[in-house]
């Protein structure tokens, strides 16, 4: 399952293979986001599913939208829209490197196939460490991804918007979770959007 994050630490002592995503400082016409210990107030991450390996469409897979999240379809691609509920980052301009946590309600649900479904909600995207976890089936703090990329921080109207980031999935999850999307490869792309306060 390939996946496109739009706007979320994990456990674990094992190291993950992805690559270490880098942070980007992008200027916006005028003026660049300039932010410090911004708390996140509102609006969503989108984590697009791209066709790959993992894609629950490759897979033969149903997902549906654990409310209050939503899935949009659009040329064959799905979207899945997860809420921000909280949160906060930090953006270096000296380095430009970016930390902080991201929290989501709502999720997704995996059907399909000849394994048991797997429900993933209120997903948690560390920026530190490049993990995101989430509550599968009942159980808290699951390494579900890593992340990957060089992110774009920008500011696109009243909103901060971090692009750049590509989800696979965690080598530490759940057999449940490897049963659906296999033990490595590309979910999707994360965009997050977030209302913040300083």
């Amino acid at each position: 399952m390939s996946m496109a994050l739009a706007a979320c630490g994990a456990t674990g002592s094992a190291s993950s293979t992805a690559k270490p995503a880098t942070i980007r400082h992008t200027k916006t016409e005028a003026h660049s986001v300039d932010i410090s210990a911004t708390k996140l107030t509102g609006v969503d991450t989108q984590l697009r599913l791209v066709p790959s390996s993992s894609s629950p469409v490759s897979k033969g897979l149903s997902t549906t939208a654990v409310a209050p999240a939503s899935i949009a379809t659009a040329g064959g691609a799905q979207t899945i829209s997860l809420p921000i509920v909280g949160g906060n980052f930090t953006f270096d301009t000296t380095d430009h490197h970016i930390t902080g946590i991201v929290d989501h309600s709502g999720g997704f649900r995996l059907t399909g196939g000849s394994s048991p479904a797997v429900t993933v909600v209120d997903l948690n995207i560390n920026l530190s460490t490049k993990v995101v976890t989430a509550t599968v089936n009942g159980s808290p703090n699951v390494p579900l991804f890593t992340l990957s990329g060089t992110a774009d921080l920008a500011r696109q109207g009243v909103h901060d918007v971090i692009t750049g980031l590509t989800a696979s999935v965690s080598p530490h999850t759940t057999a449940a979770v490897k049963a659906m999307l296999g033990s490595s490869g590309t979910v999707g792309d994360l965009t997050i959007t977030a209302s913040t306060t300083a």
